[in-house]
């Protein structure tokens, strides 16, 4: 929090050292493609499937068909069962190969610490929604990973809850962490720094490699679970839900569905733009892709793909 003031008192966000560039042929090539999806959606990952509060009783299940592979995971008297699992820090994973190949907290990479602290198993599903679009995954996940464009295309929904221009990057492992800073922080100048909580004064993403991205808010968590469609090259969908605790999340359903329709207002803006940049890809005109030095996490993310592909050769 004192670098983000420090930030805005130089009028300039934390860059990295120098921009960096990725082959548009990522997001286009069936190839490569089907190669990642055997790698990163049907191999030795471990895919998050759900919430642990979606399966609190024995005899619970849970259904996940929009994994490549289709699940099913099952609770009974002596835990979760029917493919190898694991259920830890409030979410429950899958490896869909079958065999284990890096751990849930390898995968994390020291975020295991930032997802106890919030509780996320005591926490119960308000809302979930469905959202395709014409769009390789990849791009649909990038959408998340820079703050520059806020104040700009979200000018009429949530610019002006943010610090423009401002979030910090942290990498953890082949995950990330990207905090969003709130205008609202400016309020902590002049107070103990004993007083200070991030949470009311950020939107905080994590990137759980390969494809879950969960979004903490001040008063609900989003996680986000984005799948190719088809053969991966153009067709995506991403599964949103809004969490609560129990008793926040048994309030009002409209004022939820309120709250969804916010957020699906937002990212549908993202995807639009998404959209035009993959039919951009999709001509072949396209020399490089640029990542610039205020998104480093693009390059993290991107890299963290090769890395997986080049591991499993």
């Amino acid at each position: 929090m004192r670098s983000a003031l420090a930030a805005i008192d130089r009028g300039a966000p934390p860059l990295a050292d120098r921009w960096t560039e990725n082959d548009p042929v990522a997001y286009v090539s069936a190839e490569r493609a089907e190669c990642k999806s055997k790698v990163l959606f049907r191999g030795a990952l471990p895919i998050v499937a759900g919430l642990s509060s979606q399966l609190s009783q024995p005899g619970d299940f849970l259904v996940d068909d929009l994994s490549l592979v289709p699940t099913l995971v099952v609770r009974d008297d002596h835990g979760l069962v029917q493919l190898p699992v694991a259920e830890k820090y409030g979410l429950d994973w899958v490896t869909p190969g079958g065999e284990a190949g890096l751990g849930v907290d390898e995968v994390l990479g020291g975020l295991a610490a930032d997802l106890r602290s919030y509780a996320i198993e005591r926490q119960e599903v308000c809302q979930t929604r469905i959202v395709r679009r014409s769009m390789n995954w990849k791009l649909m996940s990038d959408t998340f990973w820079e703050a520059y464009h806020i104040k700009v295309l979200h000018k009429d929904n949530i610019a002006p809850l943010f610090v423009r221009n401002l979030a910090r990057f942290d990498v953890f492992g082949p995950s990330h962490r990207l905090v969003g800073v709130r205008s609202s922080i400016e309020t902590l100048r002049g107070r103990p720094e004993a007083d200070w909580d991030l949470v009311t004064h950020a939107t905080i993403l994590m990137n759980v490699f390969p494809n879950t991205i969960l979004v903490m808010q001040t008063d609900h968590h989003e996680p986000y679970r984005i799948f190719p469609v088809g053969k991966g090259r153009g067709q995506s969908l991403v599964e949103v839900s809004l969490i609560a605790p129990a008793a926040r999340a048994a309030g009002p359903r409209r004022a939820w569905e309120k709250t969804m329709d916010l957020w699906l207002g937002v990212v549908d803006q993202d995807f639009t733009i998404g959209e035009g940049i993959q039919r951009n890809f999709e001509t072949g005109l396209l020399p490089s892709v640029a990542y610039g030095r205020c998104e480093p996490a693009f390059e993290h993310f991107h890299r963290s793909i090769r890395e997986a592909l080049e591991e499993a050769r």
